[in-house]
C-alpha cells in the first residue's frame, strides 16, 4: 500500500508542469543563494540544494527532489541561451553604422521577430544565474550541479578533452609563409642596417685618418721648407763672411796701399799696423778713390798717434 502511494505522489510530481510563478520562486531561491556566496566555482554543494529544494517545496505546496530541481535549471539554461541567441541576432538585425537597414531589400530570407524580454519575467534572474563574474550576461553561462565539480577539474587539466571521453590534440598553428618572409626580410634589413651603419663609420675612420695625414704632411712640408731656408740663409751668411774676409784681407789693403803714389814711407808703415783691426781694413777698402784713402789714413794716424 505504502509503495503504491509512493508511485502515485511520483506520477502526480511528472505530470505537474512548470508554470511561470513556478520559475520565478525557483530562479529566485538559485540567485539568493548566489548572492549570498554559497556557490563557490559556480556549484552549489548539497547544502545549498537541499535549502533550495525544501524552500521551493514549502513556497510552491509541491514535493521535487534534488535531481528534479536540476534537470529544470537545465531547462531554464536552454531557455537562456535560446534568448541570448535570438539578441544577438536582433543586434544584427538592427540599422549598421551607416544607418541603412541591412535587411533592406532581402526577400528571400524573412526579417526576424523582434525578441521582447517580458516575454520572459526572470530574464534578470537568469543573467545572474548563467553569467560569469565580470562577463556580459546575455552572453555567459555557469555550472550548477555538484557532479559537474570533477569533470571540470579533469577538463581543466586539458581542456581539448571532449564531454563524451574522445580526447583531441590540438591544432598545429602553421605559421604563414608571408610572416616567414617577414621574419627573413627583417632579419635581412637588420644585418643590412649594421652592414651599412658599419661601412659607414669604416668610411669616417678612413675620412679622419687621411685628414689627419695630409695635416701631417702639410706640417711636415712646411717645416721642411723652413729648415731650406734656414740653410740657405746659412750659407749665403757663410759665403758672405767668406767673400767679405777675402776682399777685405790685408793681402788686398796693401794692394789697394800700394796704388797710393804720394804716400810716405812713414805714413805706410804706420797704416800696416793699422791694418791688423778688420773695421779699419774694411773702412779702408770700402773708401772709392786713392785721395780720398790716403787722406783717412793720415786723419787716422794722427788721431791713434801712431806718426
Amino acid at each position: 500500500m505504502l509503495s503504491e502511494m509512493t508511485e502515485h505522489r511520483a506520477k502526480e510530481r511528472m505530470r505537474t508542469r512548470w508554470t511561470a510563478p513556478l520559475d520565478k520562486v525557483f530562479a529566485d531561491l538559485v540567485v539568493e543563494q548566489i548572492q549570498l556566496g554559497n556557490r563557490p566555482n559556480n556549484i552549489f554543494d548539497k547544502k545549498a540544494w537541499g535549502y533550495i529544494r525544501d524552500e521551493f517545496n514549502k513556497r510552491t505546496s509541491l514535493n521535487f527532489n534534488n535531481n528534479q530541481l536540476r534537470k529544470h535549471l537545465d531547462v531554464l539554461r536552454a531557455r537562456y541561451n535560446q534568448i541570448k541567441s535570438a539578441l544577438v541576432q536582433n543586434d544584427f538585425a538592427m540599422e549598421d553604422s551607416s544607418g541603412l537597414d541591412v535587411w533592406e531589400g532581402t526577400e528571400a530570407i524573412p526579417r526576424p521577430e523582434p525578441v521582447k524580454i517580458k516575454d520572459c519575467p526572470i530574464y534578470e534572474q537568469l543573467c545572474i544565474i548563467f553569467a560569469d563574474n565580470g562577463a556580459d550576461g546575455r552572453f555567459a553561462q555557469s555550472s550548477h550541479y555538484e557532479e559537474v565539480e570533477h569533470k571540470s577539474s579533469a577538463n581543466n587539466a586539458n581542456p581539448l578533452r571532449l564531454t563524451s571521453g574522445m580526447e583531441t590534440e590540438a591544432p598545429a598553428v602553421e605559421v604563414p609563409v608571408s610572416l616567414k618572409s617577414a621574419e627573413v626580410n627583417t632579419s635581412s634589413v637588420v644585418k643590412c642596417g649594421k652592414t651599412s651603419l658599419e661601412n659607414k663609420r669604416k668610411r669616417t675612420s678612413e675620412v679622419d685618418q687621411n685628414g689627419r695625414q695630409q695635416r701631417d704632411q702639410e706640417i711636415l712640408d712646411s717645416m721642411a721648407e723652413a729648415l731650406l731656408d734656414m740653410i740657405s740663409a746659412s750659407k749665403l751668411r757663410t759665403i758672405s763672411k767668406s767673400e767679405s774676409r777675402h776682399m777685405f784681407s790685408i793681402t788686398n789693403c796693401i794692394k789697394a796701399l800700394d796704388e797710393i803714389d804720394s804716400m810716405g814711407e812713414v805714413l805706410y808703415l804706420a797704416a800696416l799696423d793699422l791694418f791688423y783691426d778688420p773695421n779699419v781694413r774694411e773702412t779702408f777698402m770700402s773708401l772709392k778713390g786713392v785721395d780720398r784713402r790716403l787722406h783717412w789714413l793720415q786723419e787716422k794716424c794722427n788721431a791713434t798717434g801712431v806718426c
